[in-house]
């Protein structure tokens, strides 16, 4: 995307489109300049849905009251943690989030995943976080050093690693010859073979 209704979308003013269109001028249409990798560029209108909201509000109104929970319980539902045991040895664990500060919840529900043999660990529609947070959920995933990521700063470069953890889950993982592995890119290597 390089233009939202003709103002060219950069890293520092985007916090300002994202001010004007969210809060000061909600739009039900938008324009967009969009280019393929390799293509021209092209306009995209684009319609979008626009909520009212309570301009204020009033904690003795019960009405108010309901709105203000039901917001509170969407947004605690967006970012909980759903972990279902599948019989008698898997374990499907959904993170939406890393969450910063979130530690107690992966030592726990890793425990939890212990006592099966193998873990789903669904990572889909994840809208990212907290480093520390994923840092903390792969030292406990690996039983050795793993290499996160290169932060490449003004002539300095960073190196991030999950170092393993004593209480990791160590089950079964997929062999990277497998088509599932390549496919899906989950993982640098295995921990141990299937």
């Amino acid at each position: 995307m390089l233009a939202l209704d003709g103002l060219r979308l950069e890293r520092q003013s985007f916090w300002i489109m994202e001010y004007l269109y969210n809060i000061l001028t909600p739009r039900t249409r938008v324009e967009l300049i969009v280019r393929s990798p390799g293509g021209p560029p092209r306009r995209v209108e684009v319609l979008s849905r626009v909520k009212e909201y309570l301009a204020r509000v009033d904690l003795s109104d019960p009405r108010h009251q309901h709105i203000l929970e039901d917001r509170d319980w969407r947004a605690r539902r967006r970012y909980a943690h759903q972990f279902v045991q599948v019989g008698d040895s898997v374990h499907l664990w959904r993170m939406p989030a890393f969450v910063y500060g979130d530690d107690r919840n992966i030592r726990d529900l890793i425990k939890r995943a212990r006592q099966g043999h193998t873990l789903i660990l669904d990572l889909r529609g994840n809208s990212g976080g907290a480093v520390r947070t994923q840092l903390q959920l792969l030292s406990r995933l690996f039983d050795r050093e793993v290499e996160v990521a290169t932060i490449r700063r003004r002539g300095k470069t960073e190196t991030l690693r999950a170092k393993p953890e004593k209480d990791a889950f160590l089950g079964p993982s997929v062999s990277p010859r497998s088509r599932i592995l390549r496919r899906t890119r989950l993982s640098p290597s295995p921990r141990r073979e299937a």
